[in-house]
């Protein structure tokens, strides 16, 4: 399927998930996770198979709509649905997206602050160390300066390490860890960049409590 039919056969998908957002960002948590579903279900009946007959573009619409619902589910403190909305984003980044690094260590710092949420640091401790360790073999298998994907997969890391090592109390640690996706995002891009800023900028401000 070209690239523009598949784009116009998602036109209401989008569209849903664009309200699905505006929901959530006005806070109306259940009706944003109700629309993320509801663009799930699309996409999913649409492209049925064998997945590595999917277009990317699908593909990385799908892995989205399960971050979001994720991020839905826990911003209501319903972390166990939160969880499996990630692990299912998680395991769609391997394989099928393994072209988009910084998808899998978005996948993997969401998941790790779940289990943060639910007390599991343990757990948290293991998904986020794998994103740290996928980070540097990112980082370490180029040789050129890394690129913008690059630079925000390292922040992201940045960031769940400092969670991680905030909930387990080694608070000076956690502010420079956090102080260098700071540093990587120091000219954000973008709404995702500016808010991952954002996000960095909580965790100092909780470190200082």
């Amino acid at each position: 399927m070209k690239k523009v039919a598949i784009e116009q056969s998602l036109f209401d998908v989008d569209i849903t998930i664009s309200e699905a957002r505006e929901a959530a960002a006005l806070g109306n948590l259940e009706e944003a996770v109700i629309l993320y579903k509801q663009a799930r279900a699309s996409l999913d009946d649409r492209f049925k198979g064998n997945i590595d007959k999917i277009p990317v573009d699908v593909l990385v619409r799908r892995y989205r709509v399960l971050i979001s619902i994720a991020r839905a589910y826990a911003a209501a403190e319903h972390y166990k649905p939160a969880i499996q909305s990630a692990i299912e984003a998680n395991s769609l980044s391997h394989e099928p997206l393994a072209d988009f690094p910084e998808l899998y260590l978005q996948s993997c710092v969401d998941l790790g602050t779940y289990y943060l949420k639910t007390g599991d640091s343990a757990e948290a401790r293991n998904i986020i160390t794998k994103a740290a360790e996928a980070a540097k073999a990112s980082r370490d298998a180029s040789e050129a300066t890394p690129g913008e994907d690059a630079a925000f997969g390292q922040a992201v890391v940045s960031y769940g390490a400092g969670m991680l090592l905030l909930a387990l109390g080694k608070t000076d640690i956690a502010i420079k860890r956090i102080a260098v996706g700071l540093e990587t995002l120091k000219e954000p891009q973008g709404a995702e960049e500016i808010s991952l800023r954002a996000d960095l900028y909580s965790i100092v401000g909780e470190a200082h409590k």
